[in-house]
């Protein structure tokens, strides 16, 4: 198993899993905002 690609892939997935994560909050926000209307 190369190293580098398993620091790129460990890399890449935190990244999605942040990314997703601020998707959901400014989702919800997005939400929060349109109810309060």
């Amino acid at each position: 198993m190369d190293f580098s690609r398993l620091k790129i892939f460990v890399l890449g997935h935190t990244l999605h899993r942040r990314l997703i994560c601020q998707l959901r909050f400014y989702c919800s926000l997005l939400v929060g905002t349109f109810s309060m209307v």
